[in-house]
Formats: C-alpha cells, sequence, structure tokens
C-alpha cells in the first residue's frame, strides 16, 4: 500500500439523484466528489450506464446532484471499510437489494503511490513507439498531423458542432492558431487596408467639443433633473467627454 495511504485526507461521500434518492457511495480526496459531473471520461472508463445517464439528465436540465461527505480525516483503509458498509447498507441496484449505481462492494481502487506513477510513465516512454502513442493519447500528437478530413467527415463534424458553445480555452486555442495563420496575413493586402480605412471615414464622427451656449443649456437640463446619460445619447457624444467639457466651462466661469 501506498505511503500516501496513511496519511487522514480521504472521505466517503455519497451522491444523490435529483430526486434525493442515494445514486451513488465513494471514497476520494480533494475534489474527487465532483468528478462524476466534471469528467466524461470517468464515467466512461468505468461503463456505469446508469450513472452516467443520471449525471447527463442533471447536466441538460442545469442542476447539480446533492452530495454529502458522510465521514473526513480517514486513512485510505478506513475510508475503503466505510465505503464497503455503506455499499451493503444502502444496496445496490444492479443485484436489486437498493438504489445505487455502484457496480462493485466497495473497497476497490486505491490511490497509486508517487513511486508508482513515475515507473509507469517511464514504462510508457521506454521506446519512440510507445513515447509516440502516449503522447498521442494525451492530445499532444495528433494522428491527423500532415493529413486532411473528407469533406464528408467534416461536414460531419461541423454538424455536430453547431450551435454548442465554445470554452474560454477553445476561443483561446483557435485565436492564437489564427494569429500565427499565414493565411490571415495574405488577407490583409494593400488594397483591403485601404477600403478598411475607407470605410472608417465614412462613419459619421461624434461631436467632441460643446459650444459656451450648448453647454449652458446642458447645465440647466442637469439641473432640472434630466439625466447626464440620456443627454450624452441625445448628442451622440460620450458622457465621460460631455463631463469634461461641462467641467472645462465650469472653471472658465470661475
Amino acid at each position: 500500500m501506498a505511503i500516501e495511504s496513511y496519511a487522514r485526507v480521504f472521505y466517503v461521500y455519497i451522491l444523490f439523484d435529483l430526486r434525493g434518492v442515494p445514486l451513488y457511495v465513494g471514497k476520494g480526496k480533494g475534489d474527487r466528489w465532483y468528478a462524476h459531473e466534471s469528467s466524461e471520461r470517468h464515467n466512461n472508463r468505468h461503463n456505469n450506464t446508469y450513472l452516467r445517464a443520471v449525471v447527463r439528465e442533471a447536466k441538460r436540465l442545469k442542476r447539480r446532484l446533492p452530495r454529502v461527505k458522510i465521514r473526513e480525516g480517514l486513512t485510505e483503509t478506513e475510508a475503503f471499510a466505510t465505503e464497503i458498509a455503506l455499499i451493503a447498507a444502502i444496496g445496490r441496484k444492479d443485484l436489486g437489494t437498493g438504489p445505487l449505481a455502484n457496480l462493485t462492494e466497495g473497497g476497490d481502487g486505491p490511490t497509486p503511490s508517487a513511486e508508482h506513477v513515475r515507473k509507469i510513465t517511464a514504462a510508457r516512454l521506454a521506446s519512440p513507439k510507445q513515447q509516440a502513442a502516449w503522447l498521442r493519447s494525451r492530445g499532444r500528437a495528433s494522428p491527423m498531423r500532415g493529413r486532411r478530413h473528407k469533406a464528408k467527415s467534416r461536414a460531419k463534424t461541423s454538424a455536430a458542432l453547431a450551435g454548442r458553445p465554445k470554452t474560454p480555452e477553445h476561443v483561446r486555442n483557435v485565436t492564437e492558431a489564427l494569429r500565427n495563420s499565414e493565411a490571415i496575413h495574405l488577407a490583409w493586402t494593400p488594397d483591403r487596408r485601404h477600403q478598411m480605412g475607407m470605410s472608417n471615414k465614412e462613419k459619421p464622427r461624434r461631436q467632441r467639443r460643446l459650444t459656451a451656449e450648448q453647454a449652458a443649456e446642458i447645465s440647466k437640463r442637469l439641473a432640472a433633473g434630466v439625466r447626464l446619460m440620456t443627454i450624452a445619447r441625445e448628442l451622440n457624444i460620450d458622457h465621460h467627454t460631455l463631463r469634461k467639457n461641462l467641467n472645462h466651462y465650469a472653471k472658465a466661469e470661475d
């Protein structure tokens, strides 16, 4: 057993469905009890179709599944014992003894030690072929690099992604890729730059400086209770600029 297993950092939790019925009993540390919703790969790896369906339904309804920590500050051995006892007491759905989506009696999946993780990583990088496969699995090298998807495949992917909101990380990656793309720089030809400059010149410019008469009239309206933002919209002028103009005339009068 790993040395880390003796640290009192583990807890046992119960995940409930949206009706408040116990759904899953688990053991973990840190943010483990949020993994069911934050990582689809975790649920896919364990092939727990019922648990996965409940989590997806909650996501569709934009609701978070209730959860509670039963015991905290446990060693891993104590956490496993508590997990096994809770699963046995509540009962599993696959055995017909209760509502839990757990597929085992608990006590499985001990936390690997740091040394164990280092050995596994070293084994995966033992040969160039294994290293390439491991990097692909980590998303660091694409098997499609240098190749192009067929038109049918691109259309299918586009249809599947249509309307799906983009994450901030995705937006940053796309922006960076476009910034470094040669096509973007080629698109800004001298003719294109000239067209953009002419179109900007044709836009109506906002008034930047008020006359003394305008300033006096605006001061009267402000005294009557009219909001500065309202006057700025009427004059098509930024309200900060408007305030600076009024302050300028006010100082001149003093």
